[in-house]
């Protein structure tokens, strides 16, 4: 009897153990959902007071990059822990917000995107969403809000083993030098995707095919 005593109260300790450390992630993520909804709302209001156009734009893409970590955070569910996110919906919601916020919602309403269901952690899907972010602003700012022709596909080409890839097409104009990956001169944006792709031990090609094509390639995720 005292040996099915002892046992049964191991178990109850490793289960009281158990829901401290639940209650404790729980609280974790909260406080960190809370903190990035306030560094959120300062950004808008610095941008509400800025009068500079120069500098108003440059708070508008930082306040672009940091919004995509936002939507990591609120894609993480209590269901995996809070460590992984569905990449594929991730893109979606990231576009869809990017053209609403450009007057462009009949271009996120037309674009194709074929991408399995891939769940990454946070390692991983906080950089390779900056990067196409970076990616999915250069592409639209060649677009109009009137232009009724321009087709997006987001696909993922099959993975090697041990790295994984994603490819965006667009069948606008040419992005030009301003967007060569290996350009002398490149622009913020552009040394952004090659560090964060150094970061994800992978790289990032540029090429124009009828069209803008990005690949992007990173290192698979362990398991």
């Amino acid at each position: 009897m005292s040996i099915e005593k002892d046992a049964s109260n191991m178990i109850e300790k490793q289960k009281d153990v158990a829901e401290k450390k639940d209650t404790q992630i729980r609280e974790i993520f909260h406080r960190t959902k809370n903190d990035l909804q306030i560094i959120s709302s300062l950004f808008e209001l610095q941008l509400m007071n800025e009068e500079d156009d120069s500098l108003k734009e440059k708070l508008l893409e930082g306040f672009g990059r940091f919004q995509v970590m936002v939507l990591v955070y609120r894609g993480l569910s209590y269901g995996d822990g809070y460590t992984e996110i569905d990449f594929g919906k991730f893109l979606k919601q990231l576009l869809e917000n990017l053209c609403a916020s450009k007057g462009l919602p009949q271009v996120a309403s037309r674009a194709v995107i074929d991408f399995p269901e891939l769940f990454l952690n946070v390692d991983t899907a906080i950089p390779l969403g900056l990067i196409v972010n970076e990616i999915f602003n250069a592409s639209l700012k060649n677009i109009s809000t009137d232009n009724n022709d321009v087709k997006i596909t987001i696909s993922m080409p099959p993975e090697s083993e041990n790295e994984m890839g994603l490819v965006y097409r667009d069948n606008g104009e040419s992005l030009g030098g301003e967007f060569e990956i290996n350009n002398s001169s490149p622009t913020f944006g552009t040394r952004l995707i090659k560090g964060l792709s150094q970061q994800l031990s992978g790289r990032t090609e540029y090429l124009y095919d009828k069209g803008n094509v990005f690949r992007v390639f990173f290192r698979k995720p362990e398991s």
